[in-house]
């Protein structure tokens, strides 16, 4: 099972515009964004699970 805590930088690669794929591990990022646009939450994809996250300011 890949895990996403390693160490390091990732690069994202653009499915679509709020769509994202890691290529060192198997897993998607979705990014939710509200009425005026603005991304409030994302989605971690990954080996079957679904992590939602919040923005924090």
């Amino acid at each position: 099972m890949d895990k996403l805590q390693v160490k390091g930088e990732f690069e994202l690669f653009a499915e679509e515009k709020d769509k994202f794929f890691l290529k060192v591990v198997a897993a998607d990022l979705h990014f939710y964004r509200n009425a005026e646009g603005i991304v409030e939450s994302l989605t971690l994809f990954q080996g079957g699970q679904e992590m939602p996250g919040k923005k924090v300011d």
